[in-house]
């Protein structure tokens, strides 16, 4: 079970106040596991999955209610330079795996799943980088620091790590802030990577289908999609050959830059 919960390890430097202490305890009770957020149970699961996945999901709940009616918004977050970049796509895209291009090619990771979206700027949702065992052939970089990092196993049985990304020696910081730019991601395995800018309206269709939108607060929350597209140059990347996208998203922050 201590082994299971380093999948959920994470403690990247935050900028703003200081972190509160807060315990969550996993005791046996017969052939279940019960989960305790201080004197509350939070509920009972029979396996170590189920536990690690009550205790994330919990978490993740904790941010929502520290920021209430803020959008989520399911992207990456990078840095380069003083410029902020998100990368939106649907699973199975290679987010996560273009992410880590970009780590390793001199870009700085605040997230790379969650962004909270309020008054037209974002904050990343503090969580490890979840690198799937097939993609580590795409970095091979990963792979003597594997011992060393925190896994689950998926229905396939294939092992999904979690990697801070300071084990790469890079440095790992969360502040909020606008988006400089928003990059749309189409699969294209195999093929060509290319990239072409998009008008807002257009991204802000986009961005609504990797929108998660409180009921009580969604006229707001649109409103700060709106503001945070309008604040951007947004593009759409063909994610083909990932040395080619790492060459169109460099000439989409210099021509922001310029």
């Amino acid at each position: 079970m201590l082994d299971a919960l380093q999948f959920l390890a994470c403690d990247p430097d935050i900028a703003g106040a200081s972190a509160i202490d807060s315990t969550i305890r996993v005791d046996r009770h017969g052939l279940a596991y019960r989960i305790f957020h201080g004197d509350d149970l939070l509920g009972e699961k029979f396996n170590v999955r189920g536990v690690v996945e009550m205790v994330q999901g919990h978490v993740f709940q904790l941010s929502i209610d520290d920021l209430p009616g803020a959008p989520v918004l399911h992207a990456a977050c990078l840095r380069r330079g003083d410029r902020r970049l998100l990368l939106v796509g649907d699973k199975g895209t290679g987010k996560t795996t273009l992410t880590l291009r970009l780590l390793l090619h001199g870009y700085r990771i605040e997230g790379d799943e969650n962004v909270f979206i309020r008054h037209g700027r974002v904050v990343a949702r503090p969580r490890g980088l979840r690198v799937k065992e097939g993609s580590i052939r795409l970095v091979p970089e990963l792979v003597d620091i594997l011992p060393q990092l925190g896994y689950l196993t998926d229905h396939l049985d294939q092992r999904i790590y979690n990697l801070d990304p300071r084990l790469l020696g890079l440095d790992w910081r969360i502040e909020e802030g606008p988006a400089d730019l928003i990059i749309l991601l189409r699969a294209n395995h195999g093929g060509y990577s290319s990239i072409r800018p998009v008008p807002t309206m257009w991204l802000v269709q986009e961005i609504m289908q990797e929108i998660g939108l409180r009921e009580d607060a969604r006229g707001a929350a649109i409103g700060a999609i709106v503001s945070l597209c309008s604040a951007a140059n947004g593009y759409d990347l063909s994610l083909g050959d990932h040395d080619q996208a790492l060459r169109c998203i460099d000439r989409a922050c210099d021509h922001q830059t310029s």
